[in-house]
């Protein structure tokens, strides 16, 4: 069973394509604040997606992980 942890306070699970990606909010630059890839995984390697902490999930990844079976908790 493959389970992506996501742990970092404040990330966003995002859809790319056909992928989710983890990303969180980087350091500011000129009062721009630009999120940094944390993570890109096909949603045919996992299994279970388990959130931990105040993680935010777009409607997007939602559907992904709906149409391929993937758990989400």
């Amino acid at each position: 069973m493959t389970v992506l942890y996501v742990t970092e306070p404040g990330a966003t699970v995002r859809r790319r394509g056909g992928s989710l990606i983890v990303t969180a909010a980087g350091d500011s630059a000129g009062g721009v604040s630009e999120d940094r890839l944390l993570l890109e995984v096909e949603p045919h390697r996992l299994e279970t997606v388990v959130f931990v902490g105040r993680i935010h999930l777009t409607a997007e990844a939602a559907r992904l992980c709906l149409d391929g079976g993937i758990a989400v908790s």
